[in-house]
């Protein structure tokens, strides 16, 4: 884990990159377990025995004792496969604070965490400031071809592993894709926020659509990277 100078450092390029929030989607069925226990790694939820629908059953990164968050904006690629492939699921995005990232022990992935490339660097080696920084690296100036904002990372399947529990606390927003799922979660005590996908355009610092791709989808489809755990 960071060491506290390196905490601070990591707060000043948070608040310097404008970056408000991390992002976890879910299928909605597991909100209700979620916002009484918390964001669980597969292993602590099978220790408990709370039940879970897992969106990665194989987890290729070999690490379900880790939570996987992603920066700013949803790894869209891994969340349109999962959605096309469990069709008739409803879904939830959360929005977490960023604070997880300077209290929880963390590993910063600056591509699929299952890819070659990341999977065979040691994990104690990502869990460094240089690893976060990294997600945000502009080699070859293909941030500035992309015109990424600064919260950005800059693969879109680059990816934060939280080998903690995340309590219901970090949880600021729900964001649902229709109205009426709403039905299905027990607002009794929720502290968090729900909101409606199409209406993000009236609250301030938030993304204008979480359940989309981000908007240089085009680059990395034209790179033949429009497919989950690819361009390693």
């Amino acid at each position: 884990m960071l060491n506290q100078q390196e905490k601070n450092l990591l707060k000043q390029e948070i608040r310097k990159r404008g970056i408000s929030y991390l992002v976890h989607f879910t299928p909605l069925n597991n909100l209700n377990s979620i916002l009484r226990h918390g964001l669980l790694p597969i292993t602590e939820l099978q220790k408990r025995n709370i039940p879970y629908i897992s969106t990665d059953p194989q987890r290729i990164d070999g690490y379900s004792n880790a939570v996987c968050l992603s920066i700013s904006f949803p790894n869209y690629l891994m969340f349109y496969s999962v959605r096309q492939k469990y069709h008739e699921r409803e879904w939830a995005v959360l929005l977490l604070k960023p604070d997880i990232l300077w209290e929880k022990d963390c590993a910063f992935n600056w591509k699929n965490a299952s890819c070659k490339e990341i999977s065979r660097i040691p994990i104690e080696q990502r869990k460094t400031l240089n690893a976060f920084f990294k997600m945000f690296d502009n080699e070859h100036g293909i941030r500035d071809l992309l015109g990424l904002p600064d919260r950005y990372t800059t693969d879109p399947q680059a990816e934060v592993l939280v080998f903690d529990r995340i309590e219901q606390k970090y949880i600021e927003f729900i964001v649902l894709e229709d109205r009426w799922p709403i039905l299905n979660i027990d607002l009794t005590n929720l502290d968090q926020k729900v909101l409606i996908n199409q209406d993000l355009l009236n609250y301030q610092g938030l993304e204008n659509d979480y359940f989309g791709p981000r908007f240089d989808y085009w680059y990395w489809s034209k790179s033949n990277v429009m497919q989950v755990h690819s361009k390693c």
